[in-house]
Protein backbone atom coordinates (compact mmCIF):
# COMPACT_ATOMS: atom_id res chain seq x y z
CA UNK A 1 0.00 0.00 0.00
CA UNK A 2 0.86 3.43 -0.88
CA UNK A 3 2.27 5.79 2.48
CA UNK A 4 1.30 9.44 2.63
CA UNK A 5 4.38 11.81 2.69
CA UNK A 6 5.53 11.95 6.98
CA UNK A 7 6.62 15.01 8.61
CA UNK A 8 8.52 14.08 11.47
CA UNK A 9 10.40 16.57 14.37
CA UNK A 10 14.35 16.77 12.52
CA UNK A 11 16.14 19.25 15.25
CA UNK A 12 19.03 20.64 13.31
CA UNK A 13 20.34 24.16 14.17
CA UNK A 14 19.27 26.95 11.92
CA UNK A 15 22.78 27.76 11.10
CA UNK A 16 23.85 24.22 10.31
CA UNK A 17 20.87 24.53 7.55
CA UNK A 18 22.10 28.12 6.42
CA UNK A 19 26.09 26.51 5.92
CA UNK A 20 24.44 23.77 4.41
CA UNK A 21 22.48 25.87 1.76
CA UNK A 22 25.58 28.66 1.51
CA UNK A 23 27.83 25.47 0.31
CA UNK A 24 25.78 24.67 -2.34
CA UNK A 25 24.09 27.81 -4.06
CA UNK A 26 27.86 29.65 -3.56
CA UNK A 27 29.16 27.33 -5.88
CA UNK A 28 28.80 27.96 -9.76
CA UNK A 29 25.73 26.42 -11.06
CA UNK A 30 26.96 23.42 -12.94
CA UNK A 31 28.35 22.44 -9.47
CA UNK A 32 25.34 23.26 -7.18
CA UNK A 33 23.40 21.06 -9.29
CA UNK A 34 25.38 18.56 -9.73
CA UNK A 35 26.04 18.42 -5.67
CA UNK A 36 22.04 18.39 -5.36
CA UNK A 37 21.86 15.27 -7.00
CA UNK A 38 24.58 13.86 -5.09
CA UNK A 39 22.54 14.61 -1.80
CA UNK A 40 18.93 13.95 0.38
CA UNK A 41 18.85 10.97 -0.97
CA UNK A 42 17.42 8.46 1.37
CA UNK A 43 19.75 5.33 2.49
CA UNK A 44 18.42 2.12 2.94
CA UNK A 45 20.66 1.12 5.73
CA UNK A 46 19.88 4.00 8.13
CA UNK A 47 15.63 3.49 7.53
CA UNK A 48 15.88 0.00 8.43
CA UNK A 49 18.10 0.72 11.17
CA UNK A 50 16.09 3.27 12.53
CA UNK A 51 13.08 1.36 12.37
CA UNK A 52 14.62 -1.66 14.23
CA UNK A 53 15.66 1.23 17.22
CA UNK A 54 11.80 2.26 17.36
CA UNK A 55 10.68 -1.24 17.43
CA UNK A 56 12.58 -1.89 20.22
CA UNK A 57 12.29 1.15 22.21
CA UNK A 58 8.06 1.18 21.25
CA UNK A 59 7.53 -2.56 21.88
CA UNK A 60 3.77 -2.74 22.65
CA UNK A 61 3.27 -0.31 19.54
CA UNK A 62 5.75 -2.66 17.54
CA UNK A 63 3.20 -5.61 18.05
CA UNK A 64 0.42 -4.33 16.86
CA UNK A 65 -0.50 -5.17 13.67
CA UNK A 66 -0.92 -2.46 11.45
CA UNK A 67 -3.60 -2.30 8.14
CA UNK A 68 -3.28 0.07 5.48
CA UNK A 69 -5.43 1.30 2.80
CA UNK A 70 -4.36 1.22 -0.99
CA UNK A 71 -5.17 3.13 -4.04
CA UNK A 72 -6.09 0.26 -5.11
CA UNK A 73 -9.23 -0.09 -2.48
CA UNK A 74 -7.26 -3.22 -1.24
CA UNK A 75 -6.87 -3.17 2.49
CA UNK A 76 -3.35 -4.94 3.36
CA UNK A 77 -1.81 -6.30 7.23
CA UNK A 78 1.43 -5.77 8.11
CA UNK A 79 2.22 -8.24 11.06
CA UNK A 80 4.66 -7.89 13.80
CA UNK A 81 7.79 -9.37 13.18
CA UNK A 82 7.12 -10.77 9.07
CA UNK A 83 9.58 -8.80 6.67
CA UNK A 84 6.94 -7.03 5.03
CA UNK A 85 6.45 -5.43 8.74
CA UNK A 86 10.09 -4.52 8.31
CA UNK A 87 10.06 -2.94 5.30
CA UNK A 88 6.77 -0.71 5.77
CA UNK A 89 8.36 0.39 9.08
CA UNK A 90 11.56 1.66 7.00
CA UNK A 91 9.63 3.05 4.56
CA UNK A 92 7.98 5.18 6.86
CA UNK A 93 11.22 6.68 8.52
CA UNK A 94 12.69 6.99 4.73
CA UNK A 95 9.77 9.48 3.99
CA UNK A 96 10.04 11.68 7.52
CA UNK A 97 14.18 12.22 6.23
CA UNK A 98 12.86 12.99 2.57
CA UNK A 99 10.28 15.02 3.47
CA UNK A 100 12.89 17.04 5.37
CA UNK A 101 14.88 17.00 2.45
CA UNK A 102 12.17 18.59 0.33
CA UNK A 103 12.20 21.20 2.32
CA UNK A 104 15.74 21.95 2.40
CA UNK A 105 15.66 21.16 -1.27
CA UNK A 106 13.08 24.09 -1.26
CA UNK A 107 15.54 26.52 -0.08
CA UNK A 108 18.04 25.62 -2.43
CA UNK A 109 16.55 26.18 -5.71
CA UNK A 110 14.96 29.49 -3.85
CA UNK A 111 18.41 30.70 -3.42
CA UNK A 112 19.73 29.59 -6.84
CA UNK A 113 16.81 31.18 -8.83
CA UNK A 114 17.12 34.39 -6.61
CA UNK A 115 20.86 34.51 -8.15
CA UNK A 116 19.89 33.67 -11.56
CA UNK A 117 19.47 30.28 -12.33
CA UNK A 118 17.47 29.66 -15.49
CA UNK A 119 16.34 26.49 -17.20
CA UNK A 120 19.00 26.47 -19.63
CA UNK A 121 21.56 25.91 -16.71
CA UNK A 122 19.59 23.23 -15.23
CA UNK A 123 18.80 21.23 -18.84
CA UNK A 124 22.80 21.43 -19.48
CA UNK A 125 23.66 19.22 -17.19
CA UNK A 126 21.24 16.47 -18.84
CA UNK A 127 22.92 17.15 -22.06
CA UNK A 128 25.80 16.92 -20.93
CA UNK A 129 25.14 13.50 -19.25
CA UNK A 130 24.75 9.82 -21.02
CA UNK A 131 21.45 8.43 -20.80
CA UNK A 132 19.34 11.35 -21.15
CA UNK A 133 17.57 10.62 -24.75
CA UNK A 134 16.85 13.76 -26.86
CA UNK A 135 12.98 13.39 -26.67
CA UNK A 136 13.00 13.22 -23.06
CA UNK A 137 15.32 16.73 -22.66
CA UNK A 138 12.50 17.54 -24.91
CA UNK A 139 9.90 17.46 -22.75
CA UNK A 140 12.23 17.94 -19.41
CA UNK A 141 12.59 21.15 -20.54
CA UNK A 142 8.91 21.44 -21.01
CA UNK A 143 8.38 20.10 -17.49
CA UNK A 144 10.82 22.88 -16.18
CA UNK A 145 9.34 25.81 -18.02
CA UNK A 146 6.21 24.88 -16.05
CA UNK A 147 8.35 24.89 -12.51
CA UNK A 148 9.61 27.87 -13.33
CA UNK A 149 5.92 29.33 -14.07
CA UNK A 150 4.84 27.92 -10.55
CA UNK A 151 2.30 25.33 -13.07
CA UNK A 152 3.36 22.60 -9.92
CA UNK A 153 0.49 20.74 -11.64
CA UNK A 154 1.81 20.94 -14.71
CA UNK A 155 5.58 20.17 -13.78
CA UNK A 156 4.95 17.06 -12.10
CA UNK A 157 2.72 15.45 -14.74
CA UNK A 158 5.89 16.19 -17.69
CA UNK A 159 8.49 15.58 -15.15
CA UNK A 160 7.45 11.88 -13.72
CA UNK A 161 7.35 10.47 -16.66
CA UNK A 162 10.99 11.03 -18.26
CA UNK A 163 12.68 9.45 -14.99
CA UNK A 164 10.91 6.12 -16.76
CA UNK A 165 12.18 7.31 -20.07
CA UNK A 166 15.58 7.73 -18.58
CA UNK A 167 16.07 4.39 -16.69
CA UNK A 168 14.91 2.52 -20.07
CA UNK A 169 17.98 4.43 -21.61
CA UNK A 170 20.23 3.52 -19.25
CA UNK A 171 19.57 -0.27 -19.68
CA UNK A 172 19.30 -0.21 -23.21
CA UNK A 173 22.81 1.35 -23.32
CA UNK A 174 24.24 -1.59 -21.94
CA UNK A 175 22.40 -3.80 -23.70
CA UNK A 176 19.84 -5.01 -21.31
CA UNK A 177 16.14 -5.66 -22.77
CA UNK A 178 13.13 -2.99 -21.44
CA UNK A 179 10.30 -4.97 -22.76
CA UNK A 180 9.25 -8.60 -22.06
CA UNK A 181 7.98 -11.23 -25.05
CA UNK A 182 5.67 -13.69 -24.40
CA UNK A 183 4.69 -15.42 -27.52
CA UNK A 184 3.30 -12.82 -30.13
CA UNK A 185 2.77 -10.07 -26.79
CA UNK A 186 5.34 -8.04 -26.13
CA UNK A 187 5.11 -5.65 -22.94
CA UNK A 188 7.41 -2.83 -21.77
CA UNK A 189 8.87 -3.10 -18.62
CA UNK A 190 7.71 -0.52 -16.23
CA UNK A 191 9.37 1.08 -13.08
CA UNK A 192 9.58 -1.47 -10.41
CA UNK A 193 10.82 -4.09 -13.31
CA UNK A 194 12.81 -1.08 -14.51
CA UNK A 195 14.46 -0.67 -11.08
CA UNK A 196 15.16 -4.63 -10.21
CA UNK A 197 16.58 -4.91 -13.70
CA UNK A 198 19.11 -1.45 -12.70
CA UNK A 199 19.74 -3.01 -9.25
CA UNK A 200 21.45 -6.19 -10.69
CA UNK A 201 23.74 -3.71 -12.86
CA UNK A 202 25.49 -1.93 -9.72
CA UNK A 203 22.78 1.14 -9.98
CA UNK A 204 23.58 3.32 -6.81
CA UNK A 205 21.00 2.09 -4.06
CA UNK A 206 20.59 5.87 -2.44
CA UNK A 207 18.86 6.61 -5.58
CA UNK A 208 17.34 3.70 -6.09
CA UNK A 209 15.80 3.78 -2.71
CA UNK A 210 14.85 7.02 -2.80
CA UNK A 211 13.05 6.15 -5.99
CA UNK A 212 11.69 3.84 -4.45
CA UNK A 213 10.25 5.99 -1.53
CA UNK A 214 9.07 8.43 -4.04
CA UNK A 215 7.86 6.46 -6.68
CA UNK A 216 6.51 3.41 -5.90
CA UNK A 217 3.78 1.78 -4.26
CA UNK A 218 5.38 0.61 -1.47
CA UNK A 219 6.01 4.94 -0.79
CA UNK A 220 4.61 8.13 -2.04
CA UNK A 221 3.49 5.89 -4.94
CA UNK A 222 3.73 8.93 -7.38
CA UNK A 223 4.41 6.99 -10.21
CA UNK A 224 0.73 5.20 -10.81
CA UNK A 225 -0.59 8.17 -9.37
CA UNK A 226 0.76 10.32 -11.98
CA UNK A 227 -0.35 7.61 -14.91
CA UNK A 228 -3.44 6.89 -13.50
CA UNK A 229 -5.01 10.43 -12.89
CA UNK A 230 -5.10 9.38 -8.88
CA UNK A 231 -2.94 12.71 -7.78
CA UNK A 232 -5.20 15.61 -6.59
CA UNK A 233 -4.33 19.18 -7.95
CA UNK A 234 -3.86 19.89 -4.26
CA UNK A 235 -0.71 17.18 -4.11
CA UNK A 236 1.22 18.66 -6.53
CA UNK A 237 2.82 20.90 -4.19
CA UNK A 238 6.45 22.37 -5.14
CA UNK A 239 7.99 20.49 -2.50
CA UNK A 240 6.93 17.38 -5.19
CA UNK A 241 7.86 19.26 -7.99
CA UNK A 242 11.31 19.76 -6.72
CA UNK A 243 11.82 16.53 -5.64
CA UNK A 244 10.79 15.20 -8.84
CA UNK A 245 13.57 17.50 -10.29
CA UNK A 246 16.32 16.32 -8.02
CA UNK A 247 15.68 12.50 -8.94
CA UNK A 248 16.27 13.37 -12.35
CA UNK A 249 19.40 15.30 -10.89
CA UNK A 250 20.13 12.04 -9.16
CA UNK A 251 20.12 10.31 -12.27
CA UNK A 252 22.37 12.75 -13.78
CA UNK A 253 25.13 11.83 -11.39
CA UNK A 254 25.36 7.84 -12.44
CA UNK A 255 27.98 7.36 -14.83
CA UNK A 256 28.50 4.58 -17.59
CA UNK A 257 30.60 2.20 -15.63
CA UNK A 258 28.17 2.05 -12.94
CA UNK A 259 24.99 0.68 -15.25
CA UNK A 260 27.61 -2.18 -16.31
CA UNK A 261 27.82 -5.70 -14.72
Amino acid sequence: GELKTLEGQVSIPSSKIEALVDGITGRPYDEALTLVGLQFLADRRSAYDQAGALARTFVLQSLVTVKVLTAYGETIEFRAGTPERRDYDAMKNALIGVGFGDGLLLQIFARLRSKGLVIGDVIAIFRARPFFPAESLELIANGLMKWFADDQVGAVHVLVPQIESVLRAMLRAVGVPVTRVEGHHVEMLLLTQLLNRLARLGFPDDIMFTMQVVLTDAGMNVRNRVAHGWLKRHECTPALTVRIVHLLLALATVQGDEAKT
